[in-house]
């Protein structure tokens, strides 16, 4: 989530938790490894401008890896369904042309 709206529609914060905040803590965690699952339908991450958006939140944080991968199991919100295989590969080969310092990019196969 690298923009305050998705952040807002998909995790619906605490009040206080903000997308500055988060961000602040992920950097301050050299060893961090950020974990996305990605997911379409009628609330998606994968908006246009959604993953980009999302990368430049990455390369401020400074992340030790990312995984990247679908969602498993059903959400409680309708109209949410897993991303495709070839949906994580997009994701997984921008993140490594854009961020190509990380010490460790993988994505799930599903």
């Amino acid at each position: 989530m690298g923009d305050v709206q998705t952040l807002n529609e998909v995790n619906r914060p605490a009040g206080g938790v903000t997308l500055d905040s988060i961000l602040e803590g992920i950097g301050a965690v050299p060893t961090a490894v950020v974990q996305h699952a990605l997911f379409r339908g009628d609330l998606s991450d994968l908006r246009a401008g959604s993953v980009a958006r999302w990368i430049a939140a990455l390369d401020q944080v400074h992340p030790h890896g990312v995984q990247i991968y679908s969602i498993a199991y059903p959400v409680a919100e309708a109209g949410i369904e897993p991303a495709t295989a070839g949906d994580a590969h997009e994701v997984v080969e921008e993140v490594s042309a854009t961020l190509p310092h990380l010490a460790h990019i993988s994505g799930a196969q599903s």
